[in-house]
């Protein structure tokens, strides 16, 4: 298995249909996903999980960030909902294509190291959606402590890829017996009723 590097989420990583892909482990095109989702969706898939997690998690006029933002579609919604949404991402490439409105809340780091600049408690939710995967066991165990510590709650998103050489596969079994600060939600689907809570 060979993870990618953080100078690899570039254009060919999240928009592949623009020049000659480096590897297959991207997307063609990441956009705006437009659908209906259910009888209380907002039209978009991104917006959908914004709203579910606004709602669910109370998210109104409290600080958020999310680990592994990409464009910043979720931070962008979060904020049209009343959420003070914060992203970070190791893509330049990523957050130069996010949408004007969002740009400033949206900062190019990475979460290996960048956490430490943070204030302990300084975010009352943190969460991420799929971003585990793209770590190693070491990496990760090494950030839940600094994720502990940042946020005061806690909702990680994982699972499994097709594509193992370059993600690696997370499991709730063993997803569950790590050092997750006590309180932190952890799911495998866009359906936040369906969560361990470790």
């Amino acid at each position: 298995m060979t993870l990618l590097q953080p100078s690899e989420y570039d254009a060919s990583y999240f928009d592949g249909n623009t020049q000659a892909l480096r590897h297959n482990a991207g997307y063609s095109e990441y956009k705006r996903w437009y659908r209906n989702e259910g009888e209380n969706s907002q039209g978009e898939h991104f917006r959908d999980m914004a709203k579910a997690l606004f709602d669910k998690y109370q998210l109104q006029g409290k600080k958020v960030l999310e680990i592994g933002c990409a464009k910043g579609f979720v931070v962008k919604d979060l904020r049209d909902f009343g959420a003070d949404a914060y992203g970070i991402d190791v893509s330049d490439y990523a957050i130069s294509q996010c949408e004007p409105e969002v740009k400033d809340y949206l900062t190019v780091a990475d979460a290996r190291t960048h956490l430490n600049n943070y204030k302990a408690n300084e975010f009352e939710f943190v969460f991420s959606l799929r971003f585990f995967e793209c770590l190693t066991d070491t990496e990760l165990d090494a950030l839940i402590p600094e994720l502990n510590r940042i946020g005061r709650q806690q909702y990680h998103r994982f699972g499994s890829s097709e594509r193992q050489e370059y993600y690696v596969n997370r499991t709730p079994e063993t997803m569950t017996q790590r050092s997750f600060r006590k309180g932190t939600d952890l799911g495998t689907s866009n359906d936040l009723t369906r969560v361990s809570t470790k």
